[in-house]
């Protein structure tokens, strides 16, 4: 195990900005992560986890140390006609389990996660979703070490206090290390969710459908409007989708009839952030080196050697506008860490 001192986070950042950390470590396997423990019980670092970093944006270099989840390792535990369970690291990349899932014809809702970046340890923390389905919906338990009892925890799904883009690690970030978790994939499934997107669109009468075909659709359809933060850095989704109740709801339908919206309960709808963003003229826009991606309006990117702060003024702007035309104030889905 190796500390790094001045270590450039350009190629370990999904908005691959020219920023440092002045201590850096990257964690292998199990034995590296117990090994950090010793180093942290002899001296108390500022630190902060991340696998790809896909859902963080450093303000300013960082003056602490930047620990890079790359732990590995999926496994099948138990197994039945109907399900099966599998373990997880967590510095796993998403798309690796997803693609491992379906591949063995393993589904129940995580073909929908297909092409999301980031690595598990982050999707659990996020509670990441896409086409009707959330982590939340195929999560079984997850192994974390808790830095303040110095011991390991095992949490069920039920304990995880998972919300919209939200879970207990979020909320207690600098307390616990996600180890692993447990997922339960429905074996061979014939029914899958199909009713958010286009997705019925890009399936013919004729097609067989399996967790593949279903993975596959979608990333074909998010790949021709997302981008790929390998090539031109971002973040995926900056902005929650808002959820907002009827009335208010009912006086905006009356200024814009085809105002996009998806029914929560009797009381609240929500609306997507791309449209209020790109309603409000921001697709496009360009802030120093920082962009509203041009084919969704719900991405920022890095297209010109943007600086933090390019993105955060952006952002800002944004927020800004959107609550004076539609007095909805929009939450940032990507974290700011100064």
């Amino acid at each position: 195990m190796k500390i790094e001192k001045n270590k450039s986070l350009k190629e370990h950042t999904g908005f691959k900005l020219d920023i440092k950390a002045s201590e850096f470590i990257e964690l292998k396997n199990k034995k590296d992560f117990f090994d950090l423990v010793e180093v942290l019980n002899e001296k108390k670092y500022k630190k902060i986890i991340i696998g790809d970093a896909t859902n963080i944006l450093f303000l300013d270099d960082y003056d602490g140390l930047v620990v890079k989840n790359s732990i590995k390792g999926i496994e099948i535990l138990e197994a039945n006609n109907e399900f099966k369970t599998v373990k997880v690291f967590s510095g796993v990349v998403w798309d690796d389990f997803v693609d491992f899932a379906v591949n063995n014809n393993l589904g129940g809702g995580i073909e929908n996660l297909i092409s999301i970046p980031g690595r598990l340890g982050s999707a659990i923390v996020q509670n990441i979703g896409a086409y009707g389905v959330e982590v939340k919906d195929i999560i079984l338990s997850v192994e974390a070490y808790c830095f303040e009892t110095n011991e390991l925890v095992t949490f069920t799904s039920l304990e995880l206090g998972f919300e919209y883009r939200n879970s207990f690690f979020k909320k207690n970030a600098d307390k616990y290390f996600i180890i692993s978790a447990v997922f339960k994939l429905k074996n061979k499934p014939k029914d899958f969710i199909l009713d958010y997107g286009n997705i019925k669109k890009n399936i013919s009468d004729d097609t067989e459908l399996s967790p593949l075909v279903i993975a596959n659709i979608i990333k074909k359809i998010r790949n021709s409007k997302l981008p790929d933060h390998k090539v031109l850095g971002n973040c995926g989704s900056f902005f929650k989708n808002p959820v907002i109740d009827y009335t208010l709801f009912n006086l905006l339908k009356s200024k814009h009839e085809n105002i996009p919206n998806y029914k929560i309960n009797e009381n609240f709808v929500k609306i997507p952030a791309a449209w209020l963003i790109e309603t409000a003229g921001f697709k496009g826009y360009k802030e120093g080196g920082a962009m509203v991606y041009e084919h969704h309006s719900l991405i920022i990117v890095n297209f010109d050697n943007a600086k933090p702060y390019d993105i955060k003024n952006l952002s800002d702007k944004i927020i800004k506008k959107v609550f004076e035309d539609f007095s909805i104030s929009l939450e940032p889905e990507v974290i700011f860490i100064k």
